[in-house]
Formats: C-alpha cells, sequence, structure tokens
C-alpha cells in the first residue's frame, strides 16, 4: 500500500514502472540532490563551527535535518521533494 502511494505522488521518479532513460537520470538527480545539500552542509560547518562549537553545531545540524525530514515527509511535488532532501543534505553534512 504504501509504495503504490509513494508511486502515485511521484510518477516522474517511477523507474520500476517505466524504465526510460529520462525516469532514471531523474531518479539520479534526486538521489544526488542529497549529496549537494551535504556538500553545503560540510562547507558551512568549516566556517561556522569555530563561532558555534562543537554541542551548538551538531544541535543545529540536527534541526535542519528535521526540518529536511519533515519536508521530504509532507511533499505532494518532486519539487518540494527535491527540496526537503537537500535541506536535510546541509543538516548532515
Amino acid at each position: 500500500m504504501l509504495l503504490h502511494d509513494w508511486r502515485e505522488t511521484f510518477p516522474r521518479i517511477d523507474a520500476m514502472s517505466h524504465p526510460n532513460i529520462q525516469t532514471v537520470t531523474l531518479t539520479g538527480t534526486v538521489i544526488a540532490s542529497w549529496n549537494l545539500g551535504c556538500l553545503a552542509g560540510a562547507v558551512l560547518t568549516f566556517f561556522l563551527c569555530h563561532i558555534l562549537g562543537r554541542k551548538w553545531c551538531i544541535i543545529v545540524g540536527l534541526s535542519v535535518e528535521m526540518i529536511g525530514k519533515i519536508i521530504q515527509c509532507t511533499s505532494f511535488g518532486l519539487g518540494q521533494y527535491i527540496a526537503g532532501r537537500v535541506v536535510a543534505g546541509v543538516g548532515n553534512g
């Protein structure tokens, strides 16, 4: 049931039902958006960790990741889902 709902909400990244090059490429782009967020988060951490300290840097990172996960869980469009993955990646980075 859950997978069926996922496929109905995001049919453009359902590579199992539509195995063509556009769907597979878009699926890879959605997956890679997490890595772009992690890169941005790592660069931000490099500069902010000295200011905030280790404890607050971890707290801020986990808070940002939680916001990104909430965006992903409540998304009804592919753009919103990608944005949530990037925000969660920034928190992870």
